[in-house]
């Protein structure tokens, strides 16, 4: 549904019903919903609701009539969906075990980055790529440096080669690998 263009006059009228209603709607919500927090999340529902159809609003009839309709309306939808798709709170036990101890949600990392779990996985596979693509002595000291994480020194008698030799197959193979992740991007 796109948003209709709304006059300022309707924009003050709403404004002015709204501070007339809240208290009496807020109070109806809670009896609906006997709490308080599902009391709030109804009526800014109802709210929103009336405001997108605002337009069929008559103003010869009552507003608080009509908006407790919605409101009525948003609390018997909620309490049919909460039948049929069981709600959970994060913050407290689900159910009591054999034990009588209850049993906590684990939640999912908070830290964790989708996007980035997918892409890292792509760059990985690429990296693997390009590093299976350069030749084996390029691959031995990258493996053995990044992977392995050896010293120059260790990798320089890995390799039967000299310190300065293993510095600068490290530096051409990390040119080698950033050209061919360039080219794969």
């Amino acid at each position: 549904m796109y948003p209709r263009s709304i006059t300022s006059s309707e924009q003050e009228q709403f404004a002015l019903l709204y501070r007339r209603s809240y208290r009496r709607m807020y109070r109806l919500a809670y009896r609906l919903t006997g709490n308080a927090a599902d009391a709030e999340d109804l009526a800014q529902d109802a709210y929103v609701r009336a405001w997108r159809h605002f337009d069929q609003y008559k103003a010869d009839g009552s507003f608080e009539g009509w908006l407790s309709r919605i409101l009525t309306n948003r609390a018997i939808d909620r309490a049919r969906r909460k039948n049929r798709v069981p709600m959970y709170s994060l913050d407290g036990p689900r159910y009591i075990n054999t034990q009588g101890e209850p049993v906590e949600f684990e939640c999912a990392d908070t830290s964790a980055d989708p996007e980035r779990i997918v892409v890292g996985t792509t760059m990985e596979e690429q990296v693997e790529t390009a590093l299976l693509g350069l030749p084996a002595t390029y691959r031995a000291v990258i493996r053995l440096c990044y992977i392995d994480q050896c010293s120059y020194k260790e990798i320089a008698a890995t390799t039967r080669c000299a310190i300065g030799t293993v510095r600068s197959r490290i530096h051409r193979a990390r040119q080698m690998l950033r050209q061919r992740l360039d080219d794969s991007w």
